[in-house]
């Protein structure tokens, strides 16, 4: 309640206040999405070819807009949640592992406190960025996979890759390796992956559709909506095999 109530003092001046953020910056972007969803009825708003790889922000973006205005400041208090709720986990986490309390205490303050830090509040809080939504659900996809909670993992790591698919890289092995007891010499665990892979390659391969499937169908209806579209940003664009392949291991 003091961390939550903390940020209510820090925006009781603009509650009422209109902002605009930079320019040429996703958080803009993210915005102007936004009203051509809830505002023009363009649901899919493919005539603004959106980033398709953060599917789900602009919707969320929207409908926090809908419900408390035009202030920035529903998505300030939803940020400062998932700080909260990410060190939550963490927490639970080191315990489940049976780190000494005071560890399990400490690790996630230091969290916190980085966040609270200059850049990192304003770029984490203030920015109205997908980072902190996309962080606290993949942490609660790591976190259910620890637990076994299969339907859990799923669903959490759905709508992780729905928010930001560029952290498959993170999902998938959180998907579909959980479970596995990871002991012993490097060629212990090495042949316990092998084995494991050799006896649930069907059950993978289907867990890895059900994460993977929404994100590409949506990925072709942009390609085919507009010749133009493009899934990375204009920044970050390859011509070359050797520039893809950079790019691919960044994200990996």
């Amino acid at each position: 309640p003091i961390f939550l109530l903390t940020f209510a003092l820090l925006e009781l001046d603009s509650l009422r206040s209109f902002e605009l953020f930079p320019i040429g910056q996703d958080n803009l972007t993210y915005q102007v999405l936004a009203r051509r969803i809830f505002v023009d009825g363009d649901l899919l708003a493919p005539s603004l070819n959106p980033h398709a790889y953060k599917f789900l922000f602009p919707y969320l973006v929207g409908a926090l807009h809908t419900l408390f205005g035009q202030s920035s400041s529903a998505l300030f208090f939803l940020n400062a949640w998932c700080a909260l709720l990410t060190a939550l986990l963490i927490s639970k986490t080191l315990l489940r592992y049976r780190l000494p309390i005071m560890a399990a205490l400490i690790i996630p303050a230091v969290f916190i406190a980085f966040l609270l830090s200059k850049p990192f509040f304003t770029y984490y809080f203030e920015f109205g960025l997908i980072e902190p939504i996309a962080v606290l659900l993949l942490t609660a996809c790591v976190t259910a996979s620890i637990e076994g909670k299969q339907t859990t993992v799923l669903a959490a790591g759905l709508f992780t890759l729905l928010f930001r698919l560029d952290y498959a890289g993170a999902v998938l092995p959180a998907v579909l390796l959980s479970g596995l007891p990871l002991v012993g010499s490097w060629k212990t665990i090495l042949n316990m992956l092998v084995r494991t892979v050799k006896n649930r390659w069907a059950v993978m391969v289907a867990q890895a559709a059900v994460l993977l499937l929404p994100s590409a169908a949506l990925l072709l209806y942009y390609r085919s909506a507009s010749s133009a579209y493009v899934l990375n940003a204009s920044d970050t664009r390859y011509s070359s095999l050797v520039g893809r392949l950079s790019g691919l291991l960044n994200i990996l």
